[in-house]
């Protein structure tokens, strides 16, 4: 039988193979789950980093700092209490849902008037500025400029408060990788030629993935060079 039907015709064995699949990814996630997750975190630590020097530590949020630093927008949203989703946001500003979209993206609305782009960025900001979450930024109170160790400890906070939004796509992009280096082994010990592995992404009802090998480019190699002799 050739490798890619292993088990294909064996029902019997499913249970076996998905229980065994499964044990398997739970030993992943305790291993290297935790490892990505502060990984990705410590990338983001820099990335809020800028957001706040961009805007002088949250002393200068207005339109004209956000006109000129779009892509802040997500971290600025984890920076209130409580966080604020995308469509919370506009929903208590009133700026334009397809603004804010574009800014998620670290983009402008290039078609929007500047009258009307700078109004809806000043809605934004006001809905910002005063939910900002002063027990993470203790120096809006005091009226200076923080201090590195609290920049850092802001950053840290924000940090995590982004990534645990996107914990599920962080834990899966991992995951794929870990399934993308079994399939090269399993394609490597079936002495299978690197290009003819191709994988199939499917979502699981758990919102993961799962990643299906074919070996179609093999099979099709084999039948040409059947009806070539």
């Amino acid at each position: 039988m050739s490798p890619d039907r292993i088990n294909a015709d064996k029902p019997h064995l499913w249970k076996a193979d998905i229980a065994a699949s499964m044990d398997q990814f739970n030993r992943w996630f305790m291993e290297f789950a935790p490892a990505a997750f502060r990984a990705t975190r410590v990338k983001t630590t820099e990335h809020v980093k800028v957001a706040l020097r961009s805007t002088r530590d949250l002393r200068s949020l207005d339109a004209r700092t956000l006109k000129a630093n779009p892509n802040a927008l997500p971290t600025l949203r984890m920076c209130t209490a409580p966080p604020l989703a995308v469509d919370r946001l506009v929903g208590l500003s009133g700026a334009s849902k397809s603004l804010v979209g574009r800014m998620e993206k670290g983009e402008l609305a290039a078609r929007m008037k500047a009258e009307l782009l700078d109004e809806n960025l000043s809605k934004v900001c006001r809905v910002l500025t005063e939910l900002l979450d002063r027990d993470i930024f203790p120096w809006l109170e005091a009226r200076n400029g923080p201090s590195e160790h609290e920049r850092e400890r802001a950053s840290t906070i924000v940090a995590d408060r982004l990534c645990s939004a996107v914990a599920n796509p962080i834990i899966r992009n991992a995951q794929e990788q870990r399934q993308l280096a079994v399939i090269a082994r399993v394609a490597e010990q079936a002495r299978l030629p690197a290009a003819s592995a191709s994988c199939r992404k499917t979502a699981d009802r758990n919102g993961g993935w799962n990643l299906r090998v074919s070996h179609e480019p093999c099979r099709r190699q084999k039948r040409q060079s059947e009806r070539s002799d």
